[in-house]
């Protein structure tokens, strides 16, 4: 019975992608791509660096590999749950200055290596071809999490100029941290946009647990390379 479930989900999201939607114009090309597992993944993994990309006028693009809709306690649809994460991701990308973004709605909690997912990541990032992709890394704390990592990991082999690959981390702080980014001065930002998720902080208090984190790693970490901060978003390579 899981299964047919897990199969009937995918008939009705996986295979209605939406298209791009554009929140704020740029004309240049894609400097970064965040691939989030969840709408709420690509603030608490790298919602400051969002930011500060796009204040150096680069393009930064979203994809949410899943709506969400498992990720709500709230006795709805799946639908239902899923149209209010997706408006929430818009509210929240927007704060952040996302210029564009997409769901796959591909099943929450149900990503795996099939050729469909992997070949639609293959194709966004053939089609944009970024300087950056973000993910998260490949031991986070949940199983979308790191099967987003490795779909993206395979979609770059044998790339020709491939984008630096670059994971952030969400459940799971990252054991080796390859960069460090000061997120000191957009860190009101990142929260602003994070509460943007009601529906997840009202569960959990998300926005208190990465604010810890990103201090930490400001002060500890950014102590060790020789770069104190108030805050900073840490990521693997």
């Amino acid at each position: 019975m899981k299964k047919l479930g897990i199969l009937l989900l995918f008939v009705t999201t996986c295979l209605q992608p939406s298209q791009w939607e554009t929140l704020h114009e740029h004309t240049g090309p894609c400097h970064s791509i965040v691939f989030a597992p969840h709408p709420d993944d690509d603030v608490i993994g790298c919602g400051g660096t969002i930011v500060k990309r796009i204040a150096q006028g680069k393009q930064v693009v979203v994809v949410y590999m899943t709506s969400g809709e498992a990720g709500m306690s709230v006795p709805s649809s799946s639908a239902q749950r899923a149209t209010k994460r997706e408006r929430e991701a818009r509210k929240a990308a927007r704060h952040l200055g996302v210029h564009k973004l997409r769901f796959l709605r591909f099943p929450d909690g149900g990503l795996s290596m099939h050729r469909t997912y992997l070949n639609m990541v293959r194709s966004i990032i053939d089609d944009l071809c970024p300087e950056f992709v973000y993910t998260p890394h490949d031991a986070d704390g949940h199983s979308d999490h790191s099967m987003t990592c490795r779909l993206v990991a395979e979609a770059l082999v044998n790339l020709q100029d491939a984008p630096r690959h670059l994971k952030y981390e969400v459940w799971t702080p990252l054991l080796e941290v390859d960069h460090l980014e000061d997120v000191s001065g957009v860190m009101k930002q990142k929260l602003e946009a994070l509460r943007l998720h009601d529906s997840q902080v009202s569960l959990i208090p998300y926005h208190e647990a990465i604010e810890g984190l990103n201090k930490y790693r400001g002060i500890m970490d950014g102590a060790v390379a020789g770069m104190p901060c108030a805050y900073a978003e840490a990521f693997g390579k």
